[in-house]
């Protein structure tokens, strides 16, 4: 796609790349194709991180 890009994490190099952002969870996720039935699912993985403020 135009425009997007996309990185290719497994679970360690999410750890280690997402731990300085504040990591706070990380899940996988099996999103059916939704447009070729046959396909088998596309696998992403949700990286969720919070951002300490400063005091």
């Amino acid at each position: 796609m135009k425009g997007i890009k996309i990185f290719f994490y497994d679970t360690d190099s999410v750890k280690q790349e997402f731990e300085k952002y504040g990591l706070v969870e990380f899940s996988e996720i099996d999103e059916p194709n939704k447009n070729m039935k046959n396909k088998p699912p596309v696998n992403f993985i949700m990286i969720k991180c919070k951002k300490e403020l400063p005091h």
